[in-house]
């Protein structure tokens, strides 16, 4: 319902997927590109209150991956209406293998 509500170019795609994480990231990018907001990976630990790590909500938070070019998944936060989040959901719905 979220996705077709304000997302409605990504259900189709969305519904394509037969992985479980493949949609989940499509669902996670269009969230934090609507409603900003902090995701971590259930195996993400803080070593800090949330509130220190993440202490600037206009600013885009994540980790670079150990992969060239790439941002690892587990750790993501932005305000809302990012348009790198929108960018990257844009991407993962127009491109076949890019989620």
């Amino acid at each position: 319902a979220y996705l077709s509500q304000h997302y409605p170019h990504a259900v189709l795609r969305y519904q394509e997927l037969k992985e479980g994480p493949h949609r989940a990231d499509v669902f996670r990018y269009a969230v934090l590109h609507r409603e900003g907001g902090i995701y971590l990976d259930i195996k993400t630990v803080l070593v800090r209150p949330i509130d220190q790590v993440f202490a600037d909500r206009a600013l885009f938070y994540t980790v670079l991956s150990k992969h060239e070019g790439r941002v690892h998944q587990g750790i993501l936060a932005s305000p809302p209406g990012n348009p790198l989040f929108k960018e990257v959901l844009d991407r993962a719905v127009n491109t076949p293998q890019s989620v």
